[in-house]
């Protein structure tokens, strides 16, 4: 006896047509598409936030007289640290070849935007959080004390860095501050 599928199949075969409301679900699927599972472990972000929820259902049935210990807790479960991810970076010759390539980029905006993290190290928020009164033309420091960030509700805005240390002063080379001159000028001459 076939199956409905293998009757599908055999009246493909003869016919060139395929009746797709005879098969199931399942079928459709495996038969339109082809499936593959892959195994992938969860975020140590989400395994937290998954503990951090049984550990208080577990608190609040404590609480309520429940249960008698409540086995999520620290004591008995342990958090264990977030893996260090695999920080990428550019060795010398990579950030040589990309000075290269800006010293003739025609975007004045993405050349300086790019230079400044380049030879300053600075984070991208903190380069959205810059504005002129941060910049020290006379002794070439810039001042970093926002950083911009972006929500859907709000949109872009600058807040405080996370962290004091965050706050601080750049010393900036002179051909970096050759660029900002030019770009200052741009940004004058164009209407926003």
């Amino acid at each position: 006896m076939l199956s409905s599928l293998e009757r599908a199949k055999e009246q493909y075969i003869q016919n060139k047509e395929f009746d797709y409301e005879k098969l199931s679900v399942n079928q459709k699927k495996k038969e339109i598409f082809d499936i593959t599972e892959t195994e992938e472990f969860y975020s140590a972000a989400y395994m937290f936030h998954i503990k951090k929820a049984v550990r208080c259902i577990f608190a609040m049935a404590k609480k309520q007289r429940l249960i008698e210990h409540n086995y999520a807790s620290a004591e008995y479960i342990s958090y264990g640290r977030k893996p260090q991810r695999n920080i990428q970076c550019m060795d010398d010759t990579e950030a040589r070849k990309l000075f290269e390539v800006l010293s003739t980029y025609p975007d004045i905006r993405a050349k300086t935007a790019i230079m400044i993290l380049l030879l300053t190290g600075m984070r991208r928020g903190e380069l959205a959080g810059l504005e002129w009164k941060d910049i020290d033309w006379e002794t070439r420091i810039v001042s970093i004390n926002r950083v911009g960030a972006y929500c859907k509700e709000l949109g872009i805005y600058t807040k405080e860095p996370k962290t004091a240390g965050s706050v601080r002063r750049l010393t900036i080379p002179a051909l970096l501050m050759e660029q900002l001159v030019a770009y200052k000028k741009w940004y004058d001459n164009n209407e926003w």
